[in-house]
């Protein structure tokens, strides 16, 4: 018997169980948990409680645009909408039952184990890390310092920022080397690292706070976008064709007749306010959002950070596909930023036109 959350233990609605059985029965696989989105958010408390790695093997039934994006947040494996279908309660299953999404979350647990010998610390963070804690989000940007630690040989001890905690000793050649390899293999974007100085805290229990001083009390860096490869196209799909770029920064390129090169100005409720900048000197906007802004602009996003995990039966799954039909009502195309190959197929069978980028798209130019 599948085990049920929050509201759902006392009172699970019958239709769903019964939906849930029936694809179980056909050869869906069972999941770890189900739970019911409920107005008084038992469902989420029960959820939040749960491991990580529990999070993922879970589906929820929601009602409400906001509960897929808690959803999302807590990492919940599949979702699917009320009331339920088969064919929803299937793509949910498999969601909870794929192997998880590549990403982490910081792990404090090695951080005291660092001070090991008797060299300083350093704490390395990402570069204009405000910019890609929006647009890739924090779990994944852990999950490439953890790799990052694999590469130079130390303790994968990421604090909450996130950075990694190590000792002093690789040059900051060394580490931006390594960096470019870990982002290179696995095929994201970034604009560096920063390394910041640590010291050696007196007491082994206060690493991570002191890391976090330091990290607060160092001015965030600028880079030069253009040295790390952008700016990165943009596709319109199904028809492929190349409409535009986009950068973390303002940076020289020459684009093509009729595209534009997309810049992050300003800072939007779950994401940011995007400027798109057209040979001939005009301009148009976009923002990230969740629902359709009063005026959409030249298109609707998904906020970077949201859109990694997208597939069938995930929530970020429901929401585009929700935005699609949204979008085109609109007449305008949505935009789903970081895009891997896998999720291209289920993207394709959404209405609409889209603007598409990631590892997905083609990178020449």
């Amino acid at each position: 018997m599948i085990r049920r959350l929050g509201a759902a233990r006392s009172s699970p609605p019958g239709s769903l169980a019964g939906v849930l059985d029936r694809a179980i029965a056909d050869g869906a696989p069972e999941p770890l948990w189900a739970a019911v989105e409920d107005p008084d958010g038992a469902w989420l408390r029960a959820v939040a409680a749960l491991p990580a790695a529990e999070r993922a093997r879970g589906v929820v039934a929601v009602a409400t645009e906001e509960a897929l994006v808690l959803a999302a947040r807590l990492g919940v494996g599949g979702a699917l909408w009320m009331p339920p279908s088969l064919a929803g309660a299937v793509d949910a299953l498999q969601a909870a039952a794929a192997p998880a999404v590549p990403g982490g979350h910081p792990d404090v647990g090695p951080v005291d184990l660092v001070a090991a010998g008797d060299r300083g610390l350093i704490a390395v963070g990402w570069a204009r890390r405000s910019f890609w804690r929006r647009q890739l989000g924090e779990p994944e940007m852990a999950a490439l310092l953890a790799d990052l630690a694999e590469v130079l040989g130390v303790l994968p001890a990421v604090v909450p920022w996130p950075a990694l905690v190590m000792p002093a000793g690789p040059t900051e050649a060394e580490i931006e080397s390594a960096w470019r390899r870990v982002t290179g293999e696995r095929q994201l974007p970034s604009e560096g690292v920063e390394v910041v100085q640590v010291g050696r805290p007196r007491y082994h229990g206060d690493i991570a706070a002191a890391a976090m001083r330091s990290l607060l009390d160092h001015p965030e860096e600028a880079p030069d976008p253009s040295s790390w490869g952008f700016p990165r196209p943009v596709h319109a799909l199904p028809s492929g064709r190349r409409v535009g770029w986009w950068s973390p920064g303002d940076c020289n390129a020459k684009v093509g007749e009729g595209e534009w090169v997309a810049v992050p100005v300003e800072t939007s409720e779950v994401g940011y306010r995007w400027r798109l900048r057209f040979p001939d000197g005009s301009q148009r906007e976009v923002v990230d959002a969740f629902g359709t802004p009063a005026s959409p602009g030249a298109a609707l996003r998904v906020p970077g950070w949201f859109a990694g995990r997208l597939a069938a039966g995930r929530p970020i799954g429901l929401l585009a596909a929700r935005l699609a039909v949204a979008a085109q009502r609109r007449g305008v195309p949505l935009w789903v930023p970081n895009v891997r190959p896998g999720a291209l197929e289920y993207l394709l069978r959404l209405p609409g036109t889209l603007w598409v980028d990631g590892t997905a798209v083609p990178e020449g130019r």
